[in-house]
């Protein structure tokens, strides 16, 4: 079998990128940090790839919101490229500010014109959160978390991490 390919974004403020490459060549695949500006440059490059993965960090210093800055930055410059790797069946992973980035882009959860149903909101507590927390995977469509039949501990840490839709049809329709 062939080990998959996987694209580590990184841009300004980002971290663990080199961690996160290690931990998919742990796992078997063949990972490469790639820029955002290079990717810009080159969205070819995306072709070679069956992975996305956006890590964690403050992205350009979580100015504004989290990740909202690389997320327009996405949008703007590699929003069709983005939309195509999707849509050709390549997985998208974004891990803390990663997924954050991902929410603020509609990447996940849009309407059929781009507009986000979903957003990540301040911590009920206005505080910033650092702790374990265990979950449980249910069974769906995300390969990601195939196999994971029992429930996993998991660190978070975020000030902006509380899930919220538009309306509960919304939330109901991702269950």
């Amino acid at each position: 079998m062939l080990s998959p390919r996987v694209l580590v974004l990184r841009a300004p403020g980002t971290n663990c990128d080199h961690e996160t490459v290690h931990a998919f060549e742990r796992a078997g695949a063949i990972a490469k940090r790639v820029h955002v500006h290079a990717l810009a440059e080159k969205p070819s490059l995306a072709d070679d790839y069956q992975i996305l993965c956006i890590p964690g960090g403050f992205s350009y210093g979580d100015d504004i919101a989290s990740g909202r800055i690389l997320a327009l930055e996405l949008k703007t410059r590699l929003g069709d490229l983005l939309a195509r790797f999707r849509d050709r069946g390549g997985l998208v992973l974004g891990i803390c500010n990663g997924f954050q980035v991902l929410m603020q882009t509609g990447m996940l959860v849009a309407d059929p014109d781009g507009k986000p149903r979903a957003s990540l909101a301040h911590n009920r507590s206005g505080q910033f959160t650092d702790q374990w927390v265990r979950l449980a995977a249910k069974p769906g469509k995300c390969a990601m978390l195939q196999g994971l039949d029992q429930p996993f501990d998991l660190p978070v840490a975020h000030g902006e991490g509380r899930f919220v839709t538009r309306c509960a049809a919304d939330l109901d329709a991702l269950a």
